[in-house]
C-alpha cells in the first residue's frame, strides 16, 4: 500500500496530530506483505516460498530486491537470502510486527522534531517500510533518479532504547541530500554525508551514546578508532579523491576484511571533520555547501585534526 504519512496514520490508528503538509513524504509499507507471504506459504518447500516472495513482494519493489545494485551477487545467492529471511521470520516476528505498529507514530514524531530544528526541511525522498533481507535498519538508496528513504523493520525491530538520534541521523541524510547528489563518488562525499548525520544527531539529543549514534559498528569501532586516531587520520587524507570501491568498503562497512585499522571508521572520522567544521559555520550552512566548498572544508577541518594529533 502507498500512502502519504497521514494515510499511514489513519490506517494503523497510533498517531497523533497528522504532519503538516511539508512533512507528508509518500510512504510504501511493504510488511505487511512480507508476512502474508510467510504465512500462506509456511510448510511449502523452500523455493516455493522464494517464488511468492519474489510475486508478492519484490515485484513492488524490484529496484531495491533485484540484484542489479550488488555487483557479483547472482540470483541463486539472492534466492537463498530471501530463503533465510523467510525460515528465519518466526524467531524475529514479535519484534517486528511491534516495531512495524509503532513506527507510523515514531516517524511522525521525529518528523515533527527535525522540522522544528530544520524549518527549511521538506521531504522530497519517498519513505519504504520493508524486510531488508537483513541489510539495514535505515538508509537513503538511490535508484536512477528515484530517492528513497528505507527502514527495514527486520534489523529496526530488535533495536531498543531511545531511538531519536537514529531517526534525526537518517533524516538529516534526506534534508542534506541535494547539496551532495552532483558531487560525484569520491571518499569525500560519504565521508562528508554521514559525519554530518552523526554531527547532527548529536547535536539534536545531547548525551546520546555512541551506540545510540551508530558509531559502534561492528563493536568498539569508535573506541577502536581513536587508540589509532593519528594514523587512521594520516590514511584518509590521502584518499579523499579516491573512488576505489575496496577503501569505500573498509571505511563504510562492517566487511571484516584485512586492515591495520577499524572497519568502518569513516563514520568517527566524518564525525571528527564535521565537529571541526561546525565550530566556524552551523549546521543549515554546512548542510547548504556546494561541493567545491564542502570539499575545501573537510580538506581544512582534517588539517586541523591531523595537527592536533601529533
Amino acid at each position: 500500500m502507498r500512502l502519504t504519512l497521514g494515510g499511514l496514520c489513519a490506517a494503523v490508528s497510533i498517531c497523533g496530530a497528522a504532519a503538516s503538509p511539508a512533512a507528508a513524504p509518500q510512504v510504501l509499507v511493504l510488511t505487511d506483505a512480507f508476512t502474508a507471504s510467510a504465512d500462506a506459504t509456511a510448510g511449502q518447500p523452500l523455493q516455493a516460498r522464494v517464488d511468492d516472495f519474489k510475486e508478492r513482494v519484490a515485484a513492488r519493489f524490484p529496484a531495491f530486491y533485484g540484484i542489479g545494485r550488488h555487483p557479483g551477487r547472482t540470483q541463486e545467492d539472492q534466492d537463498r537470502r530471501i530463503g533465510r529471511a523467510l525460515e528465519n521470520f518466526p524467531r524475529i516476528r514479535a519484534g517486528y510486527e511491534r516495531k512495524g505498529a509503532e513506527f507510523a507514530s515514531m516517524l511522525d514524531a521525529h518528523l515533527a522534531t527535525f522540522q522544528a530544528r530544520f524549518p527549511d526541511y521538506r521531504p522530497a525522498h519517498q519513505i519504504v517500510v520493508l524486510h531488508s533481507l537483513g541489510e539495514m535498519d535505515g538508509g537513503v538508496r538511490s535508484f536512477g533518479n528515484e530517492h528513497y528513504l528505507v527502514f527495514g523493520m527486520d534489523i529496526l525491530g530488535r533495536r531498543s532504547g531511545n531511538e531519536a538520534a537514529f531517526f534525526d541521523h537518517e533524516l538529516f541524510h534526506t534534508y542534506h541530500h541535494p547539496a551532495l547528489r552532483d558531487c560525484g563518488n569520491a571518499i569525500w562525499v560519504p565521508l562528508w554525508s554521514e559525519g554530518m548525520a552523526v554531527h547532527v544527531s548529536l547535536e539534536m539529543n545531547p548525551g546520546a551514546s555512541e551506540d545510540e549514534l551508530l558509531l559502534n559498528i561492528p563493536a568498539g569501532m569508535a573506541g577502536k578508532t581513536r587508540a589509532q586516531l593519528s594514523a587512521a587520520l594520516a590514511n584518509l587524507e590521502g584518499h579523499l579523491d579516491s573512488e576505489d570501491p575496496r577503501y569505500f568498503a573498509e571505511l563504510f562497512t562492517t566487511d571484516d576484511g584485512a586492515s591495520a585499522l577499524p572497519w568502518r571508521r569513516g563514520y568517527y572520522l566524518g564525525f571528527l571533520v564535521a565537529q571541526k567544521a561546525a565550530q566556524k559555520r552551523s549546521a543549515q550552512q554546512l548542510a547548504r555547501l556546494d561541493c567545491k566548498t564542502a570539499r575545501a572544508t573537510i580538506g581544512s577541518a582534517l588539517r586541523e585534526l591531523r595537527a592536533e594529533t601529533r
